[in-house]
C-alpha cells in the first residue's frame, strides 16, 4: 500500500513540475491552497474479482486562488489541464521508495481511470475556485519471495 501511494505521489510531482503545481497528500489537514491535494480515500485497498488485483480510490482536489496576473477561475483552468496531461498515459511502474534516492522497481505497474470529469465544489462564501475529481487506482500484487 505504502509503495502504491508513493509511487502515485511522485508520478504526479514528476508531471507537475513543469507547470510549478506542487502536490500535497495530508487528509488530516486542511486543503492547502495552490496545489494538488491527492487524498487516498481508504486505508485499505479493496481485492477486486481477480484475485491478486487491488483498488483505492483516490480524490485530486485543486483549491485555487488569482493573482495579479489571472482570476481564480482562469488559473484552475490551466491546472486541471496539466493534471489531466500528467495523468493521461494512465500507467506507471510501482516503485519502492524505501531509499528515495535509489528506489527500486516492483516488477508490476500502476493504472488508473476517472470516474468523472472535473467538477467544481461550490462555495459562495469562499474566495477560492475548489474543482476536484475522483479516480480508481489498482495494481496486481507484487510476487512474494
Amino acid at each position: 500500500m505504502l509503495a502504491t501511494r508513493d509511487t502515485l505521489l511522485k508520478f504526479l510531482e514528476a508531471g507537475l513540475q513543469t507547470s510549478g503545481l506542487p502536490v500535497k497528500s495530508n487528509p488530516d489537514k486542511p486543503l492547502v491552497l495552490n496545489a494538488l491535494n491527492v487524498t487516498f480515500l481508504g486505508t485499505v485497498p479493496a481485492m477486486r474479482v481477480n484475485p491478486g488485483r487491488f483498488e483505492l480510490t483516490v480524490s485530486l482536489d485543486l483549491l485555487v486562488s488569482g493573482d495579479a496576473h489571472a482570476t481564480a477561475e482562469r488559473k484552475v483552468e490551466t491546472l486541471k489541464r496539466a493534471v489531466d496531461v500528467a495523468l493521461a498515459g494512465q500507467v506507471t511502474p510501482k516503485l519502492d521508495y524505501s531509499d528515495p534516492a535509489h528506489p527500486d522497481a516492483l516488477g508490476t505497474a500502476l493504472y488508473w481511470q476517472f470516474w468523472q470529469s472535473w467538477r467544481r465544489i461550490p462555495d459562495p462564501e469562499s474566495l477560492y475556485e475548489h474543482w476536484s475529481r475522483t479516480m480508481s487506482v489498482w495494481w496486481s500484487e507484487e510476487k512474494r519471495t
